[in-house]
């Protein structure tokens, strides 16, 4: 799980909030048109204050706010 999380650049997460649910393999409905850049900036960090502190600096270090 951990290097799946990795490979997700900033630019790609805010891309995934738009189109979640059957196309990404989940059943939520997507956020595609009602959210703007800044607010899916606020998701992004929202659900990272979840992740571990390791496996945030490893996204880091591997190109995450691309």
């Amino acid at each position: 799980m951990l290097k799946s999380m990795l490979v997700l650049c900033l630019s790609v997460l805010k891309i995934a909030i738009g189109q979640v649910g059957v196309p990404m393999g989940g059943g939520m409905p997507g956020f595609n048109g009602k959210l703007n850049d800044d607010e899916k900036l606020a998701l992004i960090s929202n659900f990272q204050g979840f992740w571990a502190e390791q496996i945030y600096l490893a996204w880091i270090s591997q190109g995450g706010l691309k």
